[in-house]
């Protein structure tokens, strides 16, 4: 399973990226997985006055919710414990080709062995995010695009994803052909 992790700021384009590149890979016949990060220490997947949130009040640290076309996972815990590599041994058996992540910059951004792609508002916001990322970055996007851009940034090519975002489906695809 190759990793590609979407990081950017806030408003950035993170999301319309993950949608964009979550359709082309799958069309592809791809199976790709997603994970998003949430940042708001009150958010929560769980209800509050659902069963599954009445569960974790009485005291369960593991809660499955199985309907009859979804089935989620909720683990209670300090999210310290919860790191990219829990995530990943979580996924094993899903049989993904990729997994995109929205998010995670402080745990993939020195990462060599993550592939990612970076979303700025505007140059400045691209060259902080630039900042404490490493390679391999495959692409800029983002509210960027909108706007008189460059074709790179930091020998890094500036993709508007509506106009020119078929090639990096194509070449994230082909990252599935090259694992080792």
């Amino acid at each position: 399973m190759r990793i590609v992790s979407i990081i950017g700021s806030k408003n950035s384009g993170k999301t319309t990226t993950i949608e964009y590149l979550l359709h082309q890979l799958s069309s592809r016949g791809l199976n790709v997985g997603s994970a998003k990060h949430m940042h708001d220490l009150d958010a929560s997947i769980d209800q509050p006055g659902k069963d599954t949130a009445r569960h974790a009040s009485a005291g369960s640290k593991v809660i499955v919710g199985v309907s009859p076309r979804e089935l989620a996972l909720i683990k209670k815990g300090n999210t310290s414990q919860f790191t990219l590599e829990t995530l990943t041994k979580l996924l094993e058996g899903e049989n993904l080709d990729i997994l995109l992540l929205e998010g995670f910059h402080a745990q993939v951004s020195r990462r060599p062995d993550i592939f990612k792609i970076v979303t700025a508002k505007d140059k400045n916001d691209a060259a902080n995010t630039l900042g404490g990322t490493s390679p391999p970055i495959l692409a800029i996007t983002g509210p960027i695009t909108t706007h008189q851009h460059p074709s790179e940034i930091a020998g890094i090519p500036v993709v508007n994803l509506e106009k020119e975002g078929s090639p990096l489906a194509n070449h994230i695809a082909a990252l599935t052909r090259s694992v080792p």
